[in-house]
């Protein structure tokens, strides 16, 4: 059987984790959705309001991220449909907990009422909808169709910033032999730069070459070039690589730094990880 040149996930989870995931998912949620809608109130911009479904959706997707991670879940599948159902359920909270603060200036005097009568909750949507509760100026509120877009934008917002922080969180190579997540080194590896996607064949083929192109990080940090960062198991005999381009602009006396990740978690062997270190005179180590 011939190796994968990438990680690929065992898949595996535990229904512990499923469920743990979700209901940790649905309680800070409906937390922070207080705060959420405590903010949307005080906040006088309405532009400045856009910004709290990204902060909160990302904030979310963090913990999710901990709480896959923590019950070692590998299975992309059921993080997914584990943390979807629980923004799904956290947002009806939200409902529950707005529409009681439109009609009695209360976020809980009727949120028991509402949470359990979903018939009434879509009725009073319904009524906020015909006569809205905001606008882009103090005369004129948003209501109809326009508010509805908002609305369901709002969700998207929250639903995919949430999703994409924990995917991405909890995508890190897992070491099944370990039954450990995988060392991501504090050791960044700088490279002059090169086409990633015009050399991957060859990399792929022979990941030494990279050795090649290895250089001092103060010789181009401040210029286009390769980084490389490496996740390893405790005694190095299962390695992955991250291999991404670094475009450098300078603007005035500020430089910008533009990442793209290119290969994503390429397995090499301790080999080439060893090889990779003595580039900088450092052992194979944890670092």
């Amino acid at each position: 059987m011939s190796k994968e040149l990438y990680y690929k996930p065992s898949g595996k989870f535990n229904p512990i984790g499923f469920f743990a995931l979700f209901l940790i998912t649905v309680v800070t949620g409906s937390l922070t959705s207080l705060l959420y809608l405590f903010l949307v109130v005080k906040i006088p911009s309405a532009k400045l309001s856009l910004f709290l479904p990204f902060l909160m959706g990302g904030l979310l997707g963090a913990i999710s991220c901990q709480i896959a991670r923590f019950f070692k879940i590998r299975n992309r599948i059921t993080i997914i449909v584990s943390a979807g159902l629980g923004i799904i359920v956290y947002n009806y909270i939200k409902w529950a907990f707005f529409i009681s603060y439109i009609f009695n200036d209360s976020y809980i005097s009727d949120f028991t009422k509402i949470v359990t009568d979903p018939e009434y909750m879509f009725d009073s949507i319904k009524l906020i909808n015909k006569y809205g509760t905001w606008g882009f100026n103090d005369d004129v509120a948003v209501t109809g169709a326009v508010l509805a877009v908002i609305w369901i934008v709002e969700f998207l917002i929250l639903l995919g910033v949430h999703l994409a922080v924990l995917k991405d969180g909890s995508s890190v190579p897992f070491i099944e032999s370990e039954n450990a997540w995988a060392h991501k080194s504090n050791v960044t590896f700088y490279a002059t730069y090169f086409s990633v996607n015009e050399m991957r064949g060859r990399i792929e083929q022979n990941p030494k070459i990279l050795l090649d192109y290895i250089q001092s990080p103060t010789d181009l940090y401040s210029q286009n070039h390769v980084e490389i960062n490496i996740f390893h198991s405790s005694d190095f005999n299962e390695n992955y690589i991250d291999v991404s381009e670094v475009t450098v602009t300078k603007k005035k006396s500020k430089e910008d730094r533009s990442v793209k990740r290119i290969m994503k978690y390429f397995s090499v062997s301790r080999d080439v990880a060893s090889s990779l270190f003595e580039k900088y005179d450092m052992p194979l180590q944890r670092h």
